[in-house]
């Protein structure tokens, strides 16, 4: 081994002050970022969620010749032979809300409804 490589064992200060802010100003980009898309993930994910429930309300009316003014109850809807299979949750721990026949089901959760889904 030369001189030269005797000498050197690690890195300098400066080498290692150099990467971690690097690495703190990824993280300052990313970390952000993954909790938006985990937001918007889970919104959609109860947006569509709502729907099921909307649709399996709609079947439920329509085979049990059941009145608008009707609200129905989970035990309805819910079930091995019924219209949903698992009591449907929303993933960011919102509660929802059947409403009647001519009410859109709801999540209290902020910004999951149906009204912002576009459809």
């Amino acid at each position: 081994m030369s001189k030269a490589q005797k000498q050197r064992r690690g890195h300098s200060a400066m080498e290692i002050m150099t990467v971690t802010v690097a690495i703190a100003g990824l993280a300052m980009i990313a970390i952000p970022n993954m909790i938006r898309a985990r937001e918007t993930a889970q919104r959609k994910s109860c947006i569509e969620t709502l729907r099921r429930i909307r649709n399996a309300k709609e079947e439920c009316f329509m085979e049990n010749h059941l009145p608008a003014t009707h609200t129905p109850v989970l035990s309805e809807l819910v079930g091995p032979d019924k219209y949903l299979k698992n009591t449907p949750q929303c993933p960011s721990g919102g509660t929802y809300s059947l409403g009647s026949g001519t009410e859109e089901p709801t999540c209290n959760h902020a910004g999951h409804s149906l009204d912002q889904s576009g459809g």
